[in-house]
């Protein structure tokens, strides 16, 4: 990922901090028990398989490392200075297809019908809608690069928002119902739809409710979107192409009384009553360019692992860190010595290892454990409700946080008000994820709340 991403992502996660800070102050923020429950509420059946209610907050559009025209493998961290940490980067290396052989078929690119209704396969761009088209939802996208390669796909980061007024105050959809999956992604070709698809591919997805007192937004999706035809599945040829980000959402007012008829019936028996309600939203169109090369692939998934996650250790107690060969791994980039009282910046990638995709709350800033003779003496600052967010991830590419340095000396079972005192540490990088579901086309797994631990390393306070 080159730096210039890191920073955009950065940038999206201070908007996120800030924004929700701002509703926090206004007593409008957002507990995480409340968002680890609204992750795992509401359920709906869909091909035998579950599917969690929208968790409520968004990180912010992520940004992946490939430019997939030969996906670009991550950069390294940068080489610290003698007196900071740095782990390596938790992307696994992406194994890659054969180029495209002489032989393989030629694909078929639907020629545009006028009378397809809009993002059907083969509609053109500028179609009538199949449902109104409605303003109040916003979908924002980024690609992680505009370029891809034949038979590869597009990394990409997405998430549907609700837009609301300077006061907050619901404008009619103050519950609704949108697809589990995320936004559609239409390619287009000379205004025709020659491709669409979703980050979810094979697995399940459903529908989920919406609930605009806990967040203004759908999960950030992040992950992996292959280019292939929609008339014969082969890959897009070269060329130059749009993606057109799109979602259906319908909405259900702004009475409280939604949530509890929500609660009972489900997301798809709702839906169900409410047929020729739903509205659409279309993002902007984003330029892609399709080249030959080598394209890239999804690295191999790791198997199930209960050790990627542990609890909380009480100060005086010793630390468990998560295990070896873990679904989720947790990188930091911090300070080896900094002088008493004094904070500095660090920098952190939460790599999401395993099959299908991952839905959790997340803490985004990094935290820490300050260890002395096998003890816990020291401990960030519990962050605030406006640095929790809840992302859709696949194993395409990490999701990078940042934050402060601050270790605070542990008073009463917790971190206190005073700074760690001149010493020697040993720090364990940690992250809180709660909510957590495994979601694969054999069905969901959920994982417990608790912390990811990173690579614990020594530590001075002058």
């Amino acid at each position: 990922m080159s730096d210039q991403l890191r920073r955009a992502l950065d940038d999206l996660v201070q908007g996120v901090a800030t924004e929700q800070d701002a509703r926090t102050r206004a007593g409008g923020g957002l507990p995480v028990d409340a968002m680890t429950a609204r992750a795992r509420r509401g359920r709906v059946r869909h091909t035998a398989l579950v599917s969690a209610v929208t968790a409520c907050a968004v990180l912010g559009v992520a940004a992946g490392g490939a430019a997939v025209a030969a996906w670009e493998r991550p950069e390294p961290a940068p080489a610290a200075p003698p007196t900071e940490s740095t782990a390596p980067s938790p992307t696994p290396t992406p194994t890659t297809t054969p180029s495209p052989s002489a032989t393989a078929p030629a694909v078929v690119l639907p020629t545009g019908d006028a009378a397809l209704p809009f993002g059907a396969c083969g509609a053109l761009v500028d179609a009538a809608g199949d449902v109104p088209l409605d303003d109040r939802w916003t979908i924002a996208t980024t690609l992680a690069s505009p370029e891809a390669a034949v038979g590869g796909g597009l990394l990409v980061s997405t998430r549907v928002d609700v837009v609301l007024p300077d006061d907050w105050s619901p404008v009619g959809v103050g519950f609704g119902i949108w697809s589990a999956a995320g936004p559609e992604l239409l390619v287009v070709r000379d205004g025709v739809v020659v491709g669409s698809g979703d980050l979810y591919g094979d697995v399940p997805a459903g529908l989920e409710s919406y609930d605009i007192r806990a967040s203004a937004n759908s999960p950030a999706y992040q992950g992996w979107l292959p280019l292939v035809s929609c008339s014969d599945g082969n890959p897009l040829p070269a060329g130059d192409y749009t993606v057109v980000p799109t979602a259906r959402v319908l909405p259900l007012g702004d009475d409280a009384a939604v949530a509890d008829e929500l609660a009972v019936d489900g997301a798809e028996s709702v839906a169900a009553r409410h047929a020729d309600d739903w509205r659409r939203t279309v993002g902007e169109p984003l330029d892609v360019v399709v080249v030959e090369g080598e394209p890239g692939a999804l690295p191999p998934a790791r198997t199930r692992d209960d050790g990627v996650i542990v609890p909380e250790p009480s100060c005086g107690s010793a630390v468990v860190t998560s295990t070896a060969a873990r679904l989720l791994e947790w990188s930091v980039l911090a300070p080896h010595v900094v002088a008493e009282g004094s904070t500095r910046d660090t920098s952190g990638s939460l790599a999401y290892l395993g099959p299908g995709r991952l839905r959790l709350a997340v803490q985004t800033v990094p935290s820490f454990w300050a260890v002395q003779d096998g003890v816990v003496v020291g401990a960030s600052p519990a962050p605030t409700d406006a640095y929790h967010a809840v992302v859709d991830l696949d194993r395409s590419s990490p999701l990078h946080l940042r934050g402060t340095l601050d270790v605070r000396t542990c008073q009463g079972g917790g971190p206190g008000e005073e700074p760690l005192p001149p010493g020697q540490y040993t720090l364990v990088p940690s992250l809180l994820v709660s909510g957590g579901e495994v979601r694969t086309a054999e069905g969901v797994r959920e994982l417990p709340s608790g912390f990811v631990t990173g690579e614990a390393f020594p530590f001075v306070v002058e």
